[in-house]
């Protein structure tokens, strides 16, 4: 399934108009919930929850309705691993309104079309692009050790939809459909990190790649021979 195909499947799937006769449920990733017996439980979006011999799964982060031939609920699910703070994911944002909300963060480099800050924690850079003057690319950086806890982060909140050797990315969506992730890696300042960049999904109509890998390699970023096979370590701890 390529990301534009996933992309049109989620839009495409119709919003329930039921509203919840259950009490609403909040699930935690890996989470399972024992439903009443007999119902023809279905999940509207089984990315989020699947339901099988009337036992919930919560699969990963987002909202869905579980529907029955008598009732209907909604299930939230809420991820377990929190090891990375997330960019500020305003698309849209002028540069001033960004620093607005990055003040906590120091400034590593700037430019016309990319702000680099230094991070914190497990994050060690955050970095925005910008386009037209408004920002369309939302970045973090992690280093490369911290392989599994970021497979953990990426497998509680994205699907994976594909893997290009060729342009050396994996890419991934949100359960919604709403948002596109591209992750890459990168050398910068004799460090190898993970860069896990944000796109509004409704955005990109074309081959995405080329648009984040400039962004980085206008940073300092380099993608060196080494790359491939740290990209593939994390595809298969991400799929395991």
């Amino acid at each position: 399934m390529t990301l534009m195909s996933l992309l049109l499947f989620t839009a495409c799937s119709s919003d329930s108009d039921n509203g919840p006769e259950f009490g609403d449920l909040v699930l935690t990733v890996g989470d399972t919930y024992e439903l009443e017996a007999d119902d023809d439980w279905e999940s509207e979006n089984t990315f989020i929850v699947t339901v099988k011999d009337d036992v919930l799964t919560a699969v990963r982060q987002g909202e869905t309705y579980i529907v029955g031939k008598n009732h209907s609920f909604k299930v939230t699910v809420k991820p377990g691993n929190s090891d990375f703070a997330e960019p500020v994911l305003d698309f849209g944002c002028t540069f001033n309104q960004l620093k607005k909300q990055m003040t906590s963060y120091s400034i590593e480099e700037e430019s016309d079309e990319a702000i680099l800050y230094n991070g914190k924690g497990k994050v060690s850079y955050y970095m925005y692009g910008f386009e037209d003057e408004v920002m369309n690319i939302a970045s973090m950086f992690t280093n490369t050790s911290n392989l599994e806890q970021l497979a953990e982060f990426l497998k509680e909140r994205y699907v994976t939809v594909t893997v290009d050797e060729e342009e050396g990315y994996i890419g991934m969506m949100n359960s919604e459909g709403t948002l596109l992730i591209i992750v890459q890696v990168v050398e910068l300042s004799s460090e190898y990190y993970y860069v896990v960049s944000y796109g509004d999904a409704r955005s990109y109509t074309r081959s995405v790649a080329p648009s984040f890998s400039t962004i980085l390699l206008n940073t300092g970023c380099e993608i060196t021979d080494e790359c491939p096979a740290m990209l593939q370590n994390l595809y298969d701890a991400v799929a395991h």
